[in-house]
């Protein structure tokens, strides 16, 4: 079971400063998760559409068997609106690997350097930013400690019901943040690792419990009574003893979590979750 410590909020990168990516491909593929998250039905065709590039060509690119030059890097910059910063630190992350000459991948990387402004921490930042917004990391963690579960991609992707770009990035994101380590074609989970993410926004947090209520809300209707279980009571509580209320709650789901994975075997991934708050409007 991973848990996440979230804190309150400083975000020391903007958009309009620049990408703190290292790699135009995780760009380009954060750009196509984005879309996918407003619209399960977008297409890497659909993103090759919109960038105005062949399907085949993007998809040698993002499995990293194809460059690009930088008149492509160009237009996909303008295609996405990247403000002129971020067109610019992208077309040197494809100059830095696939410019012609060895001296222009090199006066492509210095330039990088010196307008990186990013530091280390706020890399993690932004990578921490992404692991919270979205649920499918933690439960593809959950997918890669169980043994009986393929580590395949297209086969993760299917049981949660993802695109295999969107398993691939996460993946990636799970490894740069060593919650994952490779060892061979194997995917090890680090299960002594803890997430203490100081400094998410909000938004995050927001972000990663909504999607997960439109969840519910899909699997109320979606799947039979005896593979779940929905209960809401209505009572009046006096309101001074809410933080005893929360700390009770927050026992008993890590005694169900406890007891949950202790006794039998793991063969399904679920959520769960509980929902305790004010129905007065307080507008």
């Amino acid at each position: 079971m991973y848990r996440c410590f979230l804190t309150s909020h400083v975000v020391v990168w903007r958009p309009s400063e620049g990408f703190v990516e290292v790699n135009y491909r995780n760009i380009l593929k954060a750009e196509f998760s984005k879309r996918l998250k407003r619209n399960q039905a977008y297409s890497q065709t659909s993103f090759a559409r919109d960038l105005k590039i062949s399907r085949s060509l993007l998809s040698e690119v993002l499995k990293g068997k194809h460059g690009l030059s930088r008149s492509a890097a160009i237009k996909i910059s303008n295609n996405l609106g990247f403000s002129e910063v971020e067109r610019e630190k992208f077309c040197d992350l494809v100059d830095s690997e696939h410019a012609r000459s060895s001296t222009e991948r090199k006066l492509a990387a210095e330039r990088l350097k010196a307008s990186s402004r990013s530091t280390e921490a706020e890399v993690v930042s932004i990578e921490t930013f992404s692991l919270i917004s979205d649920w499918w990391h933690f439960a593809i963690l959950e997918l890669l400690e169980d043994n009986a579960h393929s580590q395949n991609v297209g086969d993760l992707a299917k049981i949660l019901g993802l695109h295999r770009l969107q398993v691939e990035e996460a993946i990636e994101r799970l490894v740069r943040l060593k919650f994952v380590r490779r060892q061979g074609q194997k995917l090890v989970v680090d299960k002594n690792h803890t997430l203490v993410p100081g400094g998410i926004p909000s938004s995050a947090i927001k972000s990663f419990h909504s999607q997960l209520l439109r969840k519910a809300e899909n699997a109320l209707f979606a799947f039979p009574l005896d593979e779940r279980e929905f209960s809401s009571v209505i009572i009046s509580i006096d309101q001074s003893r809410i933080s005893e209320f929360k700390k009770r709650l927050q026992e008993l789901r890590s005694q169900f979590c406890l007891d949950a994975r202790v006794h039998g075997g793991k063969s399904a991934v679920y959520c769960f979750s509980y929902q305790f708050y004010s129905l007065e409007d307080r507008k």
